[in-house]
């Protein structure tokens, strides 16, 4: 007797249960979408906080997230500088001299320029 083959096919999916798995799609994307307004707000409170440390000329001046990370890199280079000045028995005015100098500067100059407010001496 020849062996015949038959063609199996997949049962086909109800549209009961492709309707299930659409909501199922669109429950876990929802859950996503929040997640990520939550990460995203939670990024942008950090930035607020870091930003309200950092001193600027104006004081109200508007930054970047970019422009308050460089701000932030530079005003804890300028603030060891001072620790070492201080350690080092260096007169504070000194390096407080040099900042003022560099914010006057920078506040006339171009725009990547006013990211680097503090004085980096070693």
């Amino acid at each position: 007797m020849p062996i015949t083959r038959t063609s199996r096919r997949r049962p086909e999916k109800s549209s009961e249960f492709r309707q299930q798995q659409e909501h199922q799609k669109l429950y876990h994307r929802m859950i996503a979408n929040e997640r990520e307004r939550n990460r995203t707000e939670s990024v942008n409170k950090a930035f607020n906080r870091l930003r309200r440390l950092l001193p600027t000329i104006p004081l109200n001046r508007k930054l970047s997230k970019i422009e308050i990370l460089r701000l932030a890199t530079s005003y804890i280079q300028h603030l060891n500088n001072v620790c070492l000045a201080i350690t080092q028995e260096i007169p504070i005015e000194n390096i407080c001299s040099r900042l003022e100098h560099e914010q006057n500067s920078s506040s006339s100059s171009s725009s990547s320029s006013q990211n680097d407010q503090f004085v980096h001496s070693a």
